[in-house]
Order: structure tokens, then C-alpha cells, then sequence
């Protein structure tokens, strides 16, 4: 099986969990929509392109931050802040501590029609400030490759998990492994206005020996991997 691998780093990166406010958690690694916004907006599509993303990775630390959020309050807030014209909303400051994950390094593997993954590492090269994430999270292409994947029988051949990585849900039950359950957003469809997300359940395991069921694996690198997506 033939599909692109991206090896990335980040100085410093949050990949926000939804509904959290006061204080900003971070996934552990990018979740599915933001590589798939990261491959959508790299590739400069038009439309949306059916795609399966394995990602993985490692950090050094975690860190916090402080910083400043501008919101919009309630019309009654004691607060009257500076009001926007066109609004009628008062603009409000106030801190909140933000999780940053120190020295990122990622392998995303990306499996799509040829044409749009020839365009991605094109493209990629070119950018002159990619980032993955926040807009200020910029990230180091470390390499783009076509690469081979195999399959590898774990009950043959076992594998001690290295680094972090997520499994979807039904990958995780075949594999007997236990880890972090998120409900992660995937894509989402607009119907009057609102936006209806499409939902996948992954699992997050950063440490495991595996000894059942099958998987891909790309021998060079010496990783297993796990597609998720269409």
C-alpha cells in the first residue's frame, strides 16, 4: 500500500479540545479535523476529498501559558467593556492559562487519490509559514515521502508502542488495547446555516506491547500505523 508520510516538528503547539474555556486543554497529538483541515487547506481544495489520516507522535513536556481572550459579553454584564458598533455587544478581555505541548514531533500518514497527494508535497515544500493548528503554531517539514506500508501479524511478530498514537475505536477493540477515549470531530455538513459534525471515537495509547490481530506497519520507520478517516 502505497501513502504519503509527513514528518513534522513544532516548537510549541496547542490543538485545543473543544468547550473548554476559562482554561485551554490540548489534545496530545492533532486531532483528525485538524490534519484534515491542514491536508484540505495545504492542497488548496475546492471541495471536500474522501481521505484516511494516521497520526502519531511525541513531546518533550507541557507547558502553561497566560494569555489574553477578547469575547463578546452579555448586553447586562457589569463589565460594560467597549462596545462595537454593529454589535451592540460589550468587548471583554480577560487571561486564561493555555496547555502548550513543547517539541513536537509527528509522522502523519495520509491515504488519498495520487493526484491530491503529489499536490500536498508539492505544495507543502513551497509553503513559506505552514502551520498545524493555531496559526502561530509553524511547523518544520522535516520530510514528505511516498512510502510502502505492510501488513504485520502481531500474533507472529509483536510490537512495543513507542510513542503516542491514536487507534480507532474498532482497531483498539481488535488489538486488546486500552488508552484515552475521545469523540473526536471529523467533518461537518451545512444545513440552514448550522454546521451538523460528523464524529469519530479514536483511542489515544502512547505505551503498549501488541501481540493480537493485525496491522500496518511501515517497516523504515519502524511504526505501526493506523488509517482513520472515509
Amino acid at each position: 500500500m502505497s501513502i504519503l508520510r509527513v514528518k513534522l516538528y513544532q516548537e510549541f503547539a496547542c490543538y485545543r479540545k473543544p468547550m473548554t474555556y476559562g482554561f485551554w486543554e490540548t489534545y496530545p497529538l492533532p486531532p483528525l479535523s485538524t490534519v484534515k483541515g491542514f491536508f484540505h487547506n495545504v492542497v488548496e481544495a475546492k471541495e471536500y476529498i474522501p481521505a484516511r489520516y494516521g497520526i502519531q507522535g511525541k513531546i518533550k513536556s507541557i507547558v502553561l501559558d497566560m494569555q489574553s481572550m477578547y469575547k463578546f459579553g452579555r448586553k447586562d454584564s457589569e463589565n460594560k467593556g467597549v462596545y462595537i458598533e454593529g454589535f451592540n455587544k460589550p468587548l471583554l478581555k480577560s487571561p486564561i492559562y493555555v496547555s502548550n505541548l513543547y517539541a513536537v514531533e509527528l509522522t502523519i500518514y495520509i491515504e488519498s487519490k495520487l493526484e491530491y497527494l503529489e499536490k500536498f508535497r508539492e505544495n507543502l515544500l513551497n509553503l513559506e509559514y505552514p502551520s498545524l493548528g493555531r496559526k502561530e503554531d509553524l511547523v518544520r517539514v522535516d520530510s514528505v515521502d511516498m512510502v510502502e506500508l505492510t501488513e504485520r501479524d502481531l500474533f507472529e511478530d509483536s510490537y512495543y508502542i513507542k510513542n503516542g498514537i491514536y487507534f480507532s475505536k474498532e482497531k483498539a477493540k481488535e488489538l486488546e488495547v486500552n488508552g484515552i477515549n475521545y469523540r473526536m470531530n471529523f467533518y461537518y455538513e451545512s444545513k440552514n446555516g448550522m454546521r451538523f459534525f460528523k464524529k469519530k471515537d479514536v483511542v489515544y495509547v502512547d505505551n503498549k506491547n501488541l501481540e493480537f490481530g493485525s496491522i500496518l506497519y511501515d517497516k523504515e520507520e519502524d511504526k505501526v500505523v493506523d488509517l482513520i478517516g472515509d
